[in-house]
């Protein structure tokens, strides 16, 4: 059985979760350029720039405590180690879960690739 958990203790993601979570994101980005050329306009170039503009930002102490700032109230996030309950079942379904998401949009990207979008469907 779980261990309750403790309330107010929030931890930031482990670094596996974040490498998860960018290749899941590229993965579904290049699946919307794909299947949906007609869509690869200016405004998607526009807010591409805007992203690594923001991500830029982060780099910078005073525009993180800006955003720090502005997301604090929102996410909360500590750094209490000591409050984390061990489970060793939750651990093996994270470490699956990941494994399903990184399989899923590797899947998702093959597909695309076998199957191209036919000429003039979106005409």
């Amino acid at each position: 059985r779980s261990p309750r958990s403790v309330g107010d203790a929030a931890f930031p993601p482990e670094p596996i979760d974040v490498v998860s979570c960018l290749v899941a994101n590229v993965a579904a980005s290049l699946a919307l350029v794909m299947c949906f050329p007609h869509l690869n306009t200016w405004h998607l170039w526009a807010l591409f720039a805007f992203l690594a503009l923001l991500f830029a930002a982060i780099w910078f102490e005073e525009w993180r405590e800006i955003i720090v700032d502005l997301l604090d109230p929102v996410m909360v996030v500590r750094s209490d180690r000591e409050k984390a309950l061990p489970c060793r079942r939750r651990e093996t379904t994270k470490g699956l879960c990941r494994l399903a998401t990184l399989v899923c949009a590797a899947v998702a990207l093959w597909d695309i690739m076998l199957h191209p979008v036919q000429e003039g469907l979106f005409e």
